[in-house]
């Protein structure tokens, strides 16, 4: 005469998390321990995509007249729910300053999730923004993240104006002018833009 013991549950947000667990003890009519055995191919889990599932431990007891009780705990796996990664960003002076960001660490029941790249917006001119796009799953959920590289050229420097003097109004002519090479901060050579004339 043995007294079964009922099986038990727990609840976890990580496969991680499930260990094997102690059995109750279980004694016969006379006193006598009964050891419980865990069943061979434990534990057994259930994964989904979502990172919900369960994992169950089997037991057996077995008596001195080879009967058999069976006695299980399963934790279920609920994981919480996750938090995206915020997006970053970052000012540079010049456009060749710009590179590929260092991605976030993100790990969820430490387990790292990998970032895919899938895009790379550059600015139009030497101004601009430069931006990383990213994708990335957790429990079967998609997000993005992204880098922002501002683009902010300064330190400008303009040319000192230069004048001439001639003796007749037709001697003054734009050919005659030989315009300066223009730099940002960075080094790249500006254009001009249209030619005004003030007589």
């Amino acid at each position: 005469v043995v007294t079964d013991p009922a099986d038990e549950v727990s609840t976890l947000q990580c496969f991680s998390d499930a260990v094997s667990p102690t059995p109750p003890t279980m004694k016969d009519a006379c006193g006598r321990t009964i050891e419980a055995v865990l069943n061979a191919n434990n534990p057994e889990t259930v994964m989904h995509n979502n990172g919900e599932g369960s994992v169950t431990y089997n037991y057996t007891y077995t008596d001195c007249a080879n009967h058999t009780y069976p006695w299980k705990f399963t934790y279920t796996v609920r994981p919480e729910d996750f938090t995206p990664i915020a997006d970053q960003d970052s000012t540079v002076h010049c456009q060749q300053d710009v590179k590929s960001p260092v991605e976030p660490v993100i790990k969820v029941c430490g387990n790292n999730i990998t970032l895919t790249r899938d895009s790379i917006v550059d600015p139009q001119k030497h101004c601009g923004e430069t931006v990383y796009y990213y994708s990335y799953t957790v429990n079967d959920t998609a997000y993005n993240w992204k880098y922002t590289w501002h683009i902010d050229q300064f330190n400008f420097t303009l040319p000192q104006a230069v004048d001439s003097t001639v003796h007749c109004v037709n001697d003054a002519v734009a050919s005659a002018i030989t315009l300066p090479t223009v730099k940002d901060s960075c080094g790249n050579t500006l254009s001009p833009g249209a030619l005004t004339i003030d007589t």
